[in-house]
């Protein structure tokens, strides 16, 4: 994450529980543009990468968030 925010990049946080993600964007926004936002929100944004930090029984999950960004893997 430092690295992407070193440059001038912004994070955007998402999880299937929007809770959690608000966790982790309160300790990590003291590094730099960090959000967070609910998942279900995200193909309304437009990003330039996405991380995938997931467990692989969810992959068919992130596939179809990916397509519904116009994004593939």
């Amino acid at each position: 994450m430092l690295p992407l925010l070193a440059f001038g990049g912004q994070i955007v946080l998402t999880n299937r529980t929007f809770s959690r993600v608000q966790e982790m964007m309160k300790a990590f926004q003291h590094l730099g543009a960090v959000s967070a936002l609910p998942m279900d929100q995200l193909a309304q944004q437009h990003v330039d990468l996405v991380i995938n930090a997931t467990a692989s029984e969810v992959n068919d999950e992130i596939t179809a968030l990916l397509e519904s960004m116009g994004k593939s893997t």
